[in-house]
């Protein structure tokens, strides 16, 4: 299943960026396509006949020009992220994508939860967003000083660091809304910026690349998330810096221990399975709206040492192990038994898989606050074109898997 954008470019460079994006999953909508329906934008800067000044980013779409890393009097539209690639062009595009799904996520837990009539532990726990704490990595120049104060003006709290050491620590004990990096001089900080792309908790956050416009970059920008150049026009500079930022301070989805029954389990510490029916319902109509894949996956899990199945004593600290493994936006239920499943909404078969392998892998290598380790088996299902929303659910929630293992002593 293809994402679609909108492309703009010659007809003597279409076929050609048609088929870069093609190579990972991404189609170009046919021309007249409705925009709210596509996922974000490409403007070809190569192109000699499209016009870069006469667009305007939309709301809540991704949207880049496509220019050269060497092009010194690019300008691009407000809002419009500066790829000096197509493979940069997909980065930036793929962390923007799983922001938006842990938004959807997150209101579509609020809609499921508004449904049962659920109350909160703490009732505003649900609602919470993420710290609007900006991290600028460079000097504390003219540039920064303008960059702070704008950001100031929006309700944003901006720190300066002037090291890569110091960036380090920083990063350490908090996840800012934005990591911005000035870069200048021919300075890029390859190693500290393979670190954040490379960090699972840090995969949603933007790395936002700040150039004047009369320096040479790099020809490698894969790492950041989106590259604002600022000339004379500071101010449209700002804006679409703002937007990069806004896009991901985001509310972060609703978590069982924040929940009382019947919305939890109070064994496992995940989504009951009263919630979970009425969740992976919404979730397979949003996914079928959207035109996007969603998969979920039968967990079985077991003793790594002994290959047994545990006790109802062992359900909260699995369940503790396996929500740090997965996505924000992944759905963790108890669906029977010592059984659970998981939703991963935005992910196919293939992509789910190798997810779930990963997450596998550091469970293994992870003790709970027991002491034990676990590890877990898992079958997978992909929503298919022809499958309704409630049959997909029914996959997932009704099947006589721990029966089939045989008999659980003093599993809950």
């Amino acid at each position: 299943m293809f994402t679609q954008i909108a492309l703009i470019a010659d007809d003597s460079r279409r076929d050609y960026l048609k088929d870069e994006l093609a190579r990972f999953g991404i189609a170009a909508a046919a021309r007249g396509a409705d925009p709210a329906s596509l996922a974000g934008v490409l403007i070809d800067g190569f192109s000699t006949e499209v016009d870069t000044a006469a667009f305007d980013a939309p709301d809540n779409q991704f949207c880049a020009l496509l220019a050269s890393p060497f092009e010194t009097s690019v300008n691009s539209p407000e809002g419009f992220a500066l790829s000096p690639s197509v493979t940069s062009f997909v980065q930036q595009f793929r962390i923007h994508q799983r922001q938006q799904q842990v938004l959807r996520e997150a209101e579509l837990r609020r809609q499921t939860l508004d449904k049962m009539g659920a109350s909160f532990v703490n009732p505003n726990g649900f609602t919470s967003i993420r710290g609007k704490s900006i991290l600028f990595y460079g000097e504390p120049s003219a540039l920064y000083l303008k960059f702070k104060r704008a950001m100031t003006e929006k309700g944003h709290a901006v720190e300066a660091v002037l090291s890569e050491r110091t960036a380090f620590e920083a990063l350490r004990t908090h996840n800012p809304a934005a990591f911005v990096v000035h870069i200048r001089n021919a300075f890029y900080p390859y190693e500290l910026l393979d670190h954040v792309h490379g960090r699972a908790d840090l995969k949603s956050m933007p790395v936002i690349g700040i150039a004047d416009t009369g320096e040479v970059l790099p020809d490698s920008l894969d790492a950041l998330s989106a590259l604002v150049r600022v000339g004379a026009d500071f101010e449209t500079a700002s804006a679409s810096m703002t937007r990069f930022v806004e896009n991901s301070i985001i509310s972060a989805p609703v978590h069982a221990p924040d929940c009382l029954a019947p919305a939890r389990d109070t064994y496992s510490n995940c989504f009951s399975r009263e919630f979970a029916e009425l969740h992976i319902l919404e979730q397979a109509a949003q996914a079928r709206r959207l035109s996007q894949p969603i998969t979920g996956a039968v967990v079985q899990p077991f003793k790594l040492e002994s290959g047994d199945a545990f006790s109802a004593t062992g359900l909260s600290p699995f369940s503790a192990l396996l929500h740090s493994v997965v996505r924000q936006q992944d759905f963790v239920t108890r669906a029977d038994w010592a059984d659970f499943v998981i939703t991963m909404p935005g992910a196919s078969v293939v992509e789910a898989e190798g997810a779930l392998d990963r997450a596998r892998r550091v469970l293994e290598m992870t003790p709970s606050k027991t002491g034990e380790y676990f590890s877990f088996r898992f079958e997978l299902n992909e929503l298919q074109p022809t499958q309704s929303a409630a049959h997909f659910m029914k996959r997932l929630m009704d099947r006589p898997a721990s029966a089939a293992r045989g008999a659980q002593s003093n599993v809950a």
